[in-house]
């Protein structure tokens, strides 16, 4: 298991949408539950500014190689423990000669 080899901007942003299942029944009354067994996953916009060309190299090298498919290990600022993540969308940008900026989309899985 691969560990995400540079550490974003400590400005990165955690987005928390739990899964749940709602049955309305009228006269504003609703019945709420857990929509499967891990229903509240972290997903994460990280950001990195100021990259320079060998540290964009080696993380578009890191998402390009998981394909958005393999996971990999991150510890993120609230958490005391280490998860584990895929990346299924990144972004990057060049801001001059070597200075780049990356965004990148992950969510958190439970696997083994």
């Amino acid at each position: 298991m691969a560990d995400l080899p540079i550490q974003p901007d400590y400005a990165s942003s955690l987005n928390k949408q739990p899964r749940v299942k709602k049955v309305g029944f009228g006269d504003g009354y609703e019945q709420r539950t857990a929509d499967g067994l891990n229903p509240n996953p972290d997903k994460w916009n990280l950001s990195w500014e100021e990259l320079t060309d060998s540290e964009i190299n080696t993380l578009l090298g890191f998402f390009d190689d998981l394909d958005g498919i393999t996971s990999f290990t991150w510890q993120s600022p609230y958490a005391a423990t280490v998860k584990k993540y895929v990346c299924d969308k990144w972004d990057p940008t060049p801001v001059s000669d070597d200075n780049h900026r990356l965004n990148a989309s992950i969510y958190q899985v439970f696997e083994p």
